[in-house]
This record gives structure tokens, sequence and C-alpha cells, in this order.
């Protein structure tokens, strides 16, 4: 489905649309920023040419969402409007990323991280029910997890109200794809996935308050807390939970050592200007023809200042069919052979799209992963390369942002805990403060990855 606004940034009503979330037949979701208060927001687009009676219950909705009072855990809605013709609502971007941009990367969710989330979405829908809001199911892009393992919720309010047993299978579906493999926690985030899934062994429904009350303590037991009673008992495979439970208290000391490590592991990575540290080594002082300068270790270059266009990416693809073998052979060294001919699956997608909007192809070429970026370097030549983690920051920082994660030459260095390939890219989000994202798999092609060189100056 083509999305109303192909060329980002556009601005709609006084905000800014960075990126494209989703889309169903009715509506579109954009990250953007409000202008005139910086502030990150997403924006539910209804698409122009809705039936009448869905643009009323689109309407309703905005209205609701932004009626109601602060619900737990759920983002702000900000206003309702109409610009271009366009009804949207707005509502505060949740910091951190959502479980559909986590599983993108390759990261996989720990057991206490699964249980705060069903914790929080426990207690959401809980005081849905009780006030009688309707409330709607909860998507992987509409949860968000945060470094500091808050979790946050776009709003589920809805127009008219899902089944419990939706709700709580479509939680179920979000977190699977993530769930723990092979690590402490695993069989009892499987049996919790089930009970949302299937109910109780009769096939009874589970209430809100015993999923609240079984992950609370769970999560408590395996970060080493005081578990407090619960006032009602847990009714869940009760005999069985407490066995696992007494299993758990002999590897606890081991697992908050993990935890503890993985936690600051994680921190640091968070910590841009920590990890990348700016200060005199990198300078970016002016735009010029498409570049910006770029002053690092004493050494000036040329970073670009969007990254490489489908246009020139096609040439790129023309040029390999033409070239000679050797030089063929010279650009793909050390790239494994199923990468070596660099077209995406979805070229022809992405090509026929950018024909048919003027200057569609001069958008950022995506859909491309590290191999492909090196590639494409070592074709351009005359020194070109990715540039690296404090250089893209400090683009990001001077009037280079951009909607992808973008692919650096800073590599993830040792990893003693296993949380991701050793030694591998980083990619860098030019979209959100230029976080560091190590890259579950160097090898993925994934819609909003994409790449930009740096140059020497001669």
């Amino acid at each position: 489905m083509t999305p109303l606004f192909p060329q980002l940034p556009h601005n709609l009503g006084g905000y800014t649309l960075t990126r494209f979330l989703s889309a169903n037949e009715e509506a579109e979701q954009y990250e953007a920023t409000q202008a005139r208060v910086s502030r990150a927001v997403v924006l539910q687009l209804l698409r122009p040419g809705t039936e009448r009676e869905r643009e009323a219950a689109f309407l309703n909705r905005a209205r609701t969402c932004a009626a109601t009072e602060e619900l737990p855990h759920v983002a702000r809605v900000a206003e309702s409007l109409r610009a271009d013709g366009i009804w949207f609502l707005a509502q505060e971007r949740p910091s951190g990323y959502s479980l559909s941009d986590l599983q993108l990367l390759g990261h996989m969710l720990t057991a206490p991280q699964v249980c705060r989330i069903i914790e929080a979405a426990a207690e959401l829908y809980a005081l849905c029910e009780a006030s009688s809001l309707h409330a709607g199911a909860l998507s992987p892009a509409e949860i968000y997890l945060n470094a500091d393992n808050v979790v946050r919720f776009l709003s589920p309010l809805a127009h008219e109200e899902a089944s419990p047993t939706a709700l709580r299978r479509a939680l179920a579906s979000a977190i699977a794809p993530m769930r723990p493999v092979g690590v402490d926690g695993e069989h009892r985030i499987m049996s919790i996935l089930q009970w949302l899934t299937d109910g109780h062994e009769d096939g009874s429904p589970v209430d809100w308050a015993t999923f609240r009350e079984t992950c609370l303590t769970i999560r408590q037991q395996m970060e080493g807390m005081t578990v407090a009673q619960p006032e009602a008992p847990v009714q869940l495979h009760e005999a069985r939970s407490r066995r696992k439970l007494h299993r758990t208290k002999r590897t606890v000391t081991r697992v908050i050592g993990l935890s503890a490590a993985a936690i600051l592991t994680v921190c640091g990575l968070g910590a841009v200007g920590l990890l990348f540290p700016m200060g005199e080594q990198v300078v970016l002082p002016a735009a010029h023809e498409g570049f910006l300068a770029c002053k690092r270790h004493g050494i000036t270059q040329r970073i670009m200042l969007q990254p490489v266009s489908i246009a020139e990416y096609e040439q790129f693809l023309l040029a390999l069919e033409e070239m000679p073998e050797e030089q063929r052979l010279a650009i793909n060294k050390d790239v494994p052979s199923d990468y070596a001919d660099h077209i995406p699956d979805e070229w022809e997608q992405i090509y026929a799209a950018a024909e048919q909007t003027e200057n569609g192809k001069q958008a950022p070429m995506t859909h491309v992963n590290y191999w492909d970026a090196l590639a494409y370097a070592r074709y351009i030549g005359g020194g070109a390369g990715l540039p690296d983690a404090a250089q893209l920051q400090a683009a990001q920082q001077n009037g280079g942002h951009s909607p992808l994660l973008e692919w650096s030459a800073t590599t993830t260095g040792e990893n003693p805990l296993g949380l991701y390939p050793e030694d591998t890219p980083l990619l860098i989000d030019m979209a959100a403060e230029a976080r560091p994202c190590p890259a579950g798999d160097i090898g993925m092609r994934l819609p909003r990855i994409g790449f930009r060189l740096i140059f020497p100056t001669s």
C-alpha cells in the first residue's frame, strides 16, 4: 500500500513527518516532530476518501482519546486536527523503541521485560474495563520499552470494544516472536503466553488482576526482590509454578549478576555521548554542495548531507552488471556469496514506487545490508567509506537528519554476555538522536535501513 507521503520529511499542520510506521485500509501512522515545541509525536492519519461511517468512528475515537484523563502507561494524546484535507490524531512518542523496531533489530526480550509489559497492559485493560472505556488490541508498533525498562503504550482506546479474548491473544502475539529462549525464565514466560492465548487448563479466561499478580511475582523473584504476598492466591497451575519458583531461587545470584552486567552494557550503548565522545574530535561547521565538512582527529573529511539515494544505488547496480569480473571480485572481497549481487528482494517494488512520483528516485535507498553499503563504497572509490558513529551523530545534530537506521564503521567490540554478535557494525538511528543499535544480523535488509558515505577532502 503506497503511503500518503512517500517523500519525507513532510510538513502537515505544524508537524514534520519524519518516518512512516504502518498503514491499513483506513489510516496511516507516522513519527513526527511538533515544530513549535520540538516534541516527538506519533500521528495517526485518516486516509482521504474514507467512508463517512468510518470517518465518524475515527473522529469519535479522537475525541474520546483527547477527553479521557491520563491512563496508566499510555502516552498523552496531544490533539486532533484537520490539515490539507486530512484528519489526524497526535500523541506523544514514548521514549525508547517499539517492539516492532526491536524485533527488526534482532533483539530478544528478557523474562522480566516480558513481565513488565504484561503487568502494564493488565493494569491498563483492567482500568478500561472498570471505567467502561472501549479498548482495542495493542500491536508491536504500539508497545514501547526504553533503556530503563519503562513500558509505555500508544493509546488503545477504540470506537468499538474488542473482546477480552482478542486483547489477550493480540498481546501474546506481539510478545511471542521476541520471547526469551534458552535462558532463565523461558518456561515461565511460555506458560504466561499460553494463558494469554488459551486461558486456564479448562479453557476459562484468566482475569487481568491474576496476570498482573503472577507477572509481578515472577519478575520480583528473578530480579532478586522480596516478594510481597498477593492479596488473592494465584490460581494458575499453582503447585507447578511454586516448584519452578523454588528452583529459580537457587539461581537468583547468577541471574542478578548477568542482568546487572547486561543492563550496564545496554545503558552504555544508549549513552551515545559517552560511547562516542564529541568534544573537539568532530567538527561540522558548514554544508556545501550536499556535504558537511567534518574534522576528526585532525583530519578533514566530507560526509554526505543525505543518505545514498535510489538513483545513486541504481547506477551502482547497472555498473555492477557491466564491469569486468576482476573488478566485481575486488568490490565483493570478503562479502558472503549470498549477498554478492547487492540486489534487495524488494528492489523492483522500490524502483516502481520511486518512478511514480516526481523526484522519487532522490528518496533514500533502503533495504540495504552492511555488505551492500560496503560494496557501494568500494565502487565509488576515491577513499570513500562508511562514517563512524561519532561522525553520524555529529551529522545528525548539524542538518544531516534522516528517518533511517544507517550503517556505520563503528563496531560493537567484545561482547562477553552474548547480547549481540561481537565486532559487528553498529546501526545508528538518525531519527532519534543518533542512538547506536547493535544489529542482530548484518546481512538483514529491512525497510528502514540505509547508509551514507564519507570522503577525504582531496
